[in-house]
């Protein structure tokens, strides 16, 4: 029965979290004064294989609730500059384009 309990609760995950990908676009937006940030979702989720929690603290993941400008700088060009972390800019022309 344990078995089988654990069966259904593995099926509604990944139909919940098939339902978020669904809806979810991969190109975003984000408006800056700087320039907008254009991102790609597909990229990242490729590089970091599938693990959504290098970058949502929810199961299944949504939006990211500190997401902003602070959060970005901090969290994402750290991800970037590290040198055993994925390529990505750094520099703000790197994101920000105008």
């Amino acid at each position: 029965m344990t078995k089988r309990m654990l069966i259904a609760v593995a099926i509604t995950a990944a139909a919940a979290t098939g339902a978020v990908a669904a809806e979810l676009k991969d190109r975003m937006e984000f408006p800056a004064s700087t320039g907008n940030v254009v991102f790609f979702h597909n990229n990242h989720v490729n590089e970091v294989h599938g693990a959504c929690a290098v970058c949502h603290e929810t199961t299944p993941p949504g939006k990211i609730a500190a997401f902003g400008a602070d959060y970005a700088h901090k969290f994402c060009v750290s991800c970037h500059a590290d040198p055993n972390g994925p390529e990505g800019p750094t520099a703000c022309d790197g994101c920000h384009k105008k």
